[in-house]
């Protein structure tokens, strides 16, 4: 019940700092892709994910996202979605990703839903957000879980 009543604080507290917001301008990002660290250790991934992102700022809270990039399978993959963050503290954001990804194995060509938890930071013209993304089983394969690293750069 503690941990109940503490979470329900920092939401509280969070919503807060959401409720505080400072002037908002729409910007587009553009990311070079990924640096990942995969939670298998053992599985020779790929951890360098060149590509292109972009994302497209319509709100505070709310931003379009899309790109390509070279997957941890070595595949290209383009994907397409929503990042919706509605906690913030100074220039960080939290909340989560929620779109369609393909280029895995098991998909047979095709898109998987995906969501991912992120933590975005921003500042002026520079800014990184930070994904976890989890093992996604898919048929007989899966999306390998990793913590992603995401460097961008803003064009208002």
């Amino acid at each position: 019940m503690t941990k109940l009543l503490k979470t329900a604080a920092l939401l509280a507290a969070l919503s807060a700092a959401h409720a505080e917001e400072t002037e908002f301008s729409k910007k587009v990002w553009v990311s070079p892709g990924f640096i990942s660290y995969h939670f298998d250790r053992n599985a020779d991934l790929n951890e360098t994910n060149q590509g292109i992102g972009l994302e497209y700022t319509i709100s505070p809270s709310q931003s379009i996202v899309a790109g390509s990039f070279k997957n941890s399978e070595r595949s290209q993959s383009t994907y397409i979605g929503s990042s919706y963050q509605p906690w913030h503290f100074g220039n960080f954001k939290f909340g989560a990703v929620v779109g369609v990804i393909n280029g895995y194995s098991g998909t047979a060509g095709g898109f998987t839903p995906m969501v991912a938890p992120v933590i975005s930071y921003e500042h002026s013209k520079m800014g990184a957000n930070v994904l976890l993304i989890p093992n996604i089983p898919i048929n007989n394969a899966k999306i390998h879980g990793a913590v992603a690293f995401q460097f961008k750069f803003a064009f208002e």
